[in-house]
């Protein structure tokens, strides 16, 4: 998805709008997973959550503004942020069920 964002708008064609929404929609979808989670959290999962949900905002953010080629760096290091924090979330929430 972050791809397609990405060459729609080195392009600058009529597909950037739509990959936009689709970005937002994804992003969002990964938001409200860790809003409402089935299982009870640590408070250290509970915590990467956090950042994991805090990352994803400034994520949207970047997309939301976005309007340039010459600004995709911003994009792709608060898509790193939001990776590294998914991936330490899952590290707590499997070191969570190793516990239970």
């Amino acid at each position: 998805m972050s791809a397609v964002f990405a060459n729609a708008l080195m392009e600058r064609d009529d597909s950037y709008a739509a990959a936009q929404r689709q970005l937002v929609v994804s992003i969002m979808e990964l938001y409200a997973e860790l809003e409402n989670p089935s299982v009870q959290f640590s408070d250290e999962t509970a915590q990467a959550a956090d950042e994991t949900r805090s990352s994803l905002v400034r994520l949207k953010s970047v997309v939301d503004e976005l309007n340039d080629p010459s600004q995709l760096g911003k994009f792709w290091v608060e898509l790193a942020n939001v990776l590294e924090a998914r991936n330490e979330f899952l590290d707590h929430l499997e070191a969570q069920k190793r516990l239970f």
